[in-house]
């Protein structure tokens, strides 16, 4: 989708430097914990020269009573808050149980979320996932934010029915109407691997119900590619429905890693994100770094302000 910026915006999501526990505690998909704040992440994140950052829901509640604060953090820095990721749905977990994956196998293996994983979900978890949606929405519409990403649920597919992509197609474009209407914001589905909305036959399934006018998505190059598609020919098809993007690459073995370090042809989707004049975020992402966050961080940078050069 078309912004009036005239250009991509490059930013880099928190989650390599691991999800909020605290003010001066964060934890990375592996379970590790870190004494580092999200001050110190945007520190980082704006001294490699990135525009932005997604955070994740955690980062926010810590500023649910003073949004204030988070933005003059923000300003301070000269970065824009891009967008947070929210969960769709029941959640298997209980809100205050860490979510983890297993280290020994790859972030590509549906394995790794199953345990995150529901089987059903009915017209009650609806209503209920609304409200709480519209006030995730007002939080992040205070600190900034002018789109907002939704992800999920996460699904055994095996359970899954027509029903259910009717029932989120049909919420989302109403959701998403809500959202526009109140807040002035968009809407980005996060097809996801292991969720009930992964691949393109998922997306063509879930657009029977859902508005495309209104539903749009974040792209993530590396979950197109573990769902088993092609991410430039991904990217090419739904490039002008999408309104965030999440950049990974993802090695032979399946392991998601720094830009330019896998097997992905992200300068292709790039390319195909430019030539359908998208003018939105591109957030560079890893979820468990090998290095040091700020390190797996100026790798991805260097790739991005070379793929950059390249469109320009």
């Amino acid at each position: 989708m078309m912004d009036g910026d005239g250009r991509m915006k490059i930013g880099c999501h928190v989650l390599q430097w691991g999800m909020g526990i605290d003010k001066k505690t964060r934890y990375t998909w592996d379970g590790r914990v870190w004494n580092t704040s999200l001050e110190q992440a945007l520190d980082d994140i704006a001294s490699l020269g990135f525009e932005g950052f997604d955070c994740e829901s955690s980062d926010l509640a810590l500023y649910a009573t003073r949004p204030a604060a988070f933005v003059k953090m923000v300003t301070k820095r000269n970065l824009k808050y891009g967008s947070t990721w929210y969960t769709l749905f029941p959640k298997k977990l209980d809100p205050t149980t860490k979510m983890t994956v297993n280290p020994d196998i790859p972030m590509s293996d549906p394995g790794q979320f199953l345990p995150l994983s529901i089987s059903d979900f009915s017209d009650a978890d609806v209503a209920k996932d609304q409200g709480e949606m519209m006030e995730h929405a007002e939080l992040m519409h205070k600190l900034g934010a002018s789109e907002i990403i939704l992800g999920g649920p996460f699904f055994d597919r095996r359970h899954i029915q027509e029903r259910h992509f009717r029932t989120l197609g049909t919420y989302l474009s109403d959701l998403s109407d809500k959202l526009l209407k109140e807040f002035g914001m968009k809407t980005a589905l996060h097809h996801h691997l292991g969720t009930l909305v992964q691949d393109s036959a998922d997306l063509e399934r879930l657009y029977q119900y859902a508005d495309k006018k209104i539903v749009g998505l974040c792209l993530d190059s590396a979950h197109a590619a573990a769902a088993g598609e092609d991410p430039v020919k991904f990217t090419r098809k739904y490039a002008s429905r999408v309104v965030h993007t999440h950049l990974k690459d993802m090695s032979s073995d399946g392991r998601f890693v720094e830009l330019g370090k896998g097997e992905l042809d992200l300068r292709g989707v790039l390319v195909a994100l430019n030539d359908a004049g998208y003018r939105g975020w591109v957030m560079a992402e890893l979820d468990v770094p090998a290095r040091s966050p700020i390190e797996s961080a100026r790798i991805s940078k260097k790739f991005l302000d070379g793929a950059m050069r390249r469109l320009s």
